[in-house]
């Protein structure tokens, strides 16, 4: 067998393997955007300036995300807005 070449089949291969688990929960942009208290088209945006990770899987067209790569990111995350002048 030969090793997987993209990030999908890397996914695909990795979720086979751990058949005894149950799959991770994969988020799609509007449940990220609920979770994370912003608008689905800002977490397109944070994307594409690398604020946010990139999407873990492609569903078709429909980025997905796996639960624990958001709970990641938003021990990371910035608070909400800009920081007040101190001062």
């Amino acid at each position: 067998m030969t090793a997987p070449t993209t990030k999908q089949q890397v996914v695909s291969a990795r979720l086979m393997t751990t058949a005894d688990r149950s799959p991770p929960a994969i988020l799609d942009r509007s449940a990220v955007a609920a979770r994370l208290g912003i608008q689905p088209n800002t977490v397109t945006d944070n994307v594409r300036r690398g604020v946010m990770p990139p999407p873990d899987v492609m569903l078709g067209r429909t980025p997905g995300w796996f639960e624990t790569t958001i709970a990641e990111h938003e021990k990371h995350r910035r608070g909400v807005g800009r920081p007040r002048k101190t001062g």
